[in-house]
């Protein structure tokens, strides 16, 4: 089971960012995408979203996967308890104007628990810290049981106490649910006990490479230089 990318090219006007990109995603495992500012990873995501056109084909084991995005940016300027905002994760589950189960509300405390913020069900969002809001906006995500989960930087403003947990959340997702992740990151040292595979989106050609010690010393390395 693999997502399988042939000779992708995707930009935006006449400006091509991937150039001919082939690569075979294994399902149920955990891939951080790097690479130096402007090289596509934010493209990657967007194709993997069909939010813009690209040429070549990505072909996914499903004809329909489900997929999940966390973006970069992630504002709400109204008041709302923590429970209600993770709640609407599910509400694809749900008809329109069916008031959420017993069993789908104990589902959200269950996430928020596993997500060490079940503390914060009934604290107004816009109170938390960021790398608390980080972990309710996880936890809307996972309550859409995804088959895919794309995340673009999703420790970029945290702490090293939340981009720790950011990370070993993920690693559950992949390991617990055997869910795909694809993760854009800038943060390559946190992922030293990560299990998965590092594509550099920088190389002449991108592959995916086990993460080790050593591709994560060679993709630093690769990336300090332009």
């Amino acid at each position: 089971m693999k997502i399988s990318i042939h000779n992708l090219s995707a930009g935006y006007g006449d400006n091509t960012i991937i150039r001919s990109l082939f690569i075979d995603i294994p399902c149920g495992a955990f891939i951080a995408v790097v690479g130096h500012n402007g090289s596509g990873k934010s493209t990657f995501l967007n194709v993997l979203t069909n939010k813009i056109p690209f040429n070549g084909t990505v072909n996914y084991p499903s004809a329909k996967p489900s997929i999940a995005m966390l973006g970069q940016k992630n504002h709400i300027n109204f008041s709302i308890p923590v429970k209600d905002l993770a709640v609407m994760g599910l509400f694809g589950q749900k008809k329109l104007f069916q008031p959420y189960s017993t069993a789908q509300l104990n589902l959200v405390m269950e996430v928020l628990e596993q997500n060490h913020i079940a503390h914060l069900a009934e604290k107004d969002f816009l109170t938390l810290s960021g790398g608390e809001q980080q972990l309710v906006w996880l936890s809307q995500m996972m309550l859409q049981n995804a088959d895919i989960y794309l995340f673009d930087e999703p420790t970029q403003y945290l702490d090293i106490a939340h981009t720790h947990q950011i990370f070993q959340l993920m690693q559950s997702m992949v390991y617990g649910k055997q869910k795909t992740v694809i993760c854009v990151t800038h943060h390559i040292h946190y992922l030293q006990n990560i299990n998965g595979y590092l594509l550099n989106l920088s190389a002449k050609k991108p592959v995916l490479e086990a993460i080790s010690e050593k591709s994560i010393h060679d993709t630093m390395e690769q990336l300090s230089h332009k």
